[in-house]
């Protein structure tokens, strides 16, 4: 009671205490409960999380995946050389044909010049007339022997 007599207002800072703690208390504890319940679901995850993650790194580096990306390393590799080769073949094939084209081109001018040559061989025999058959079978003789000696090389 000493106390009392030093501090008048003690008495009703207790009361006053005990009513606030009265109205908040039920909400402090409700929090409090509420933060045990987060912290606990939070560590579950963090546990769930770091199996997941032991899990993957052992995942990573099993020598099945390790197997498996060399394997893939060495497909892409074969298919960038077959589509290198395929590409060369594009290209010797894509030549070959213009070469061919070429070599039926100078053919085709070589037949012409022939059949033109016949022609004008033709004619030539014709204005000689058949009077002289001797001698335009002789021409005729040495021009078809010229002219196969003319092929058999080729």
């Amino acid at each position: 009671m000493s106390d009392n007599k030093n501090n008048p207002y003690e008495r009703s800072v207790d009361n006053l205490s005990e009513g606030l703690l009265q109205n908040i208390q039920p909400s402090l504890e409700r929090i409090e409960k509420q933060l045990k319940e987060l912290n606990a679901k939070q560590d579950a995850i963090v546990t769930q999380i770091h199996d997941e993650n032991l899990t993957l790194a052992q995942t990573q580096f099993s020598p099945e995946l390790q197997d498996m990306f060399r394997t893939m390393a060495a497909y892409h590799n074969k298919l960038l050389s077959i589509k290198k080769d395929m590409k060369q073949l594009h290209d010797r094939g894509n030549r070959l044909k213009k070469r061919a084209a070429n070599i039926k081109e100078v053919k085709e001018k070589a037949l012409m010049a022939k059949i033109q040559k016949d022609i004008e061989l033709k004619r030539e025999q014709e204005l000689i007339g058949k009077g002289s058959g001797s001698v335009s079978s002789l021409k005729m003789d040495h021009s078809s022997s010229m002219h196969q000696n003319k092929q058999s090389p080729t």
